[in-house]
């Protein structure tokens, strides 16, 4: 936590430049995210070390992906709309020191608040011996927890794609200039974040009263319907533009083209974006849980629990997804053209950084508009098939990969909400004898000294 609050800070303040910037973005990207995954793994390995009992861990789990949803909308929704103010290299920095210092506090908090109940002492002796290889093969044993970090992919991999393809799809549908895109992004985010919010919350409440793969079956036809209502809403397939859309003012401010917005039909979208994140949510909420639950079969049948272990696969997921996010971006990109409209994109950004600290504050103004318009001109060229395309592609592989995580479960998650009550009821017993036997032990080596 003190390394995470140290790095990001200095990622966005130092400003080297030429191929010191090179150097200087890997060492620090990979230090940020090396520490950042040591206390992601610690943190929410503390959710099965905390409780065992399944509604309690359900109840847990909502409220810390409620909190981090919150947190992700805000911080993604700032950056858009403090734009105004000044250049995003300046408005990032000033961000990241707030950010940093809530973020060391709220670890301090966890470390200062947070008590792990009482551990086995025999599983800490295992625990102790752990080896690196154990990260697999804990993966290969455990069917449960296999068919969890194949589903936890996926469903990472779904967000990923959603947040690389959203904005392009934004971009050539509402317009690049005066941050239309970027209005409509905070727009559709408020609304996933509040549909997400509203699901977590109901999580609770819904897993003390049906089963886990109960819940997971309704959520995926849930988020199934909801993409497909959003592809037919989103993409121009009926004319020229979409069945939902508005006219943006990219010279009005936030609330008035909150109006415009409502005088067209571009708040259509806003269904199914609150309907497929409220999905979302809850198939997300319901994977981690199986995850968890997998580490207590784990120990019953295999004889470790070593939670931490298999905690480790989710921040480890969620690299991988990255990595092939790009990927599936990139092909995209050139499978339907759009990749001359960011070269485009890049190379006005770099002529405008080149210029900005040599001319006057108007100068730069018009050198921007001029870019905005260069680069619309791009957008208004591309042609309505091309935009299908892009459309087609991003919810083909938001199905896809939705598709793919509810199958992982199916076929491969064997273990019933009902077994887990049986093995947690073991478990318990056992771990009251050991703790039993080992404070036997230490009393009797204390009256012998």
């Amino acid at each position: 936590g003190i390394g995470t609050a140290t790095i990001v800070p200095i990622m966005f303040l130092a400003k080297p430049q030429g191929w010191w910037f090179v150097a200087c973005f890997g060492i620090f990207y990979f230090l940020w995210d090396f520490v950042f995954t040591v206390n992601d793994i610690a943190y929410w390995s503390m959710i099965p070390a905390l409780s065992a009992d399944e509604k309690e861990r359900a109840r847990l789990t909502t409220v810390v992906n409620l909190a981090a949803g919150i947190g992700q909308g805000i911080m993604s929704a700032l950056p858009f709309l403090l734009a105004s103010i000044g250049d995003l290299n300046t408005l990032y920095g000033y961000l990241s020191i707030p950010t940093s210092a809530l973020f060391l506090l709220s670890q301090a908090a966890v470390f200062f608040l947070c008590k792990e109940k009482e551990r086995d002492p025999e599983q800490e002796k295992l625990s102790s011996k752990t080896k690196f290889r154990e990260l697999f093969t804990m993966v290969i044993k455990n069917k449960p927890l296999r068919a969890s970090v194949i589903a936890i992919f996926f469903q990472y991999l779904l967000g990923a794609v959603t947040s690389a393809f959203l904005y392009d799809y934004l971009v050539i549908t509402y317009g690049f200039g005066g941050n239309r895109a970027g209005f409509m992004m905070v727009i559709i985010g408020g609304f996933g974040v509040i549909g997400g919010g509203l699901a977590q919350l109901l999580f609770g409440f819904l897993s003390g009263k049906y089963r886990l793969m109960d819940i997971y079956r309704v959520a995926f036809y849930v988020s199934l319907g909801a993409y497909l209502a959003y592809f037919f809403l989103a993409a121009p397939v009926f004319g020229a533009n979409p069945l939902a859309y508005s006219q943006i003012d990219p010279s009005a401010d936030l609330f008035t083209n909150i109006g415009h917005l409502f005088k067209g039909t571009g708040w259509i979208v806003v269904i199914p974006a609150i309907i497929s994140q409220a999905g979302n949510s809850l198939f997300s909420l319901t994977i981690v849980v199986m995850m968890e639950n997998s580490i207590e079969y784990h120990e019953y049948y295999l004889g470790e629990r070593k939670e931490a272990v298999a905690f480790a696969w989710r921040p480890l997921c969620a690299k991988l997804s990255t990595g092939a996010r790009w990927a599936l971006y990139m092909l995209a990109l050139f499978a339907t053209g759009t990749n001359l409209i960011y070269d485009k994109i890049n190379q006005e950004t770099s002529r405008l950084a080149s210029i900005q600290h040599t001319v006057d504050a108007a100068t730069y103004a018009e050198e921007s508009a001029l870019s905005d318009a260069a680069v619309q001109k791009m957008v208004d060229d591309l042609s309505r098939s091309a935009k299908i395309e892009w459309t087609v592609w991003m919810f083909a592989i938001i199905l896809a990969c939705l598709v793919a995580a509810y199958l992982a479960i199916r076929l491969g998650y064997s273990l019933s909400d009902e077994e887990h009550a049986r093995i947690v009821a073991e478990l318990e017993k056992k771990h009251e004898k050991n703790l039993l036997n080992a404070n036997e032990d230490e009393t009797t080596l204390k009256q012998a000294m």
